[in-house]
């Protein structure tokens, strides 16, 4: 499911999977520029958005060394 959440005042989308098996959530950021979080089904909203809240800091900084002009190549 596309999301889209605003660090920094920019607007950043990532991808929300819900995972039976999941126990706790996890944030992933690869080198192509998804952004994948990936939460137990059981969790509510608010808690994830806690979650991303709590780590925008880190995001920015992970998504803003990534050059998305040498990917679109």
């Amino acid at each position: 499911m596309q999301k889209q959440i605003k660090i920094n005042g920019k607007k950043i989308s990532y991808t929300l999977r819900r995972r039976k098996g999941t126990r706790s959530v996890r944030l992933a950021i690869y080198p192509n520029g998804a952004f994948i979080i990936t939460a137990p089904r059981w969790y509510p909203a608010y808690v994830i958005n806690k979650f991303i809240a709590e780590k925008s800091t880190w995001i920015y900084e992970k998504l803003k060394n990534i050059d998305f002009a040498k990917l679109s190549l």
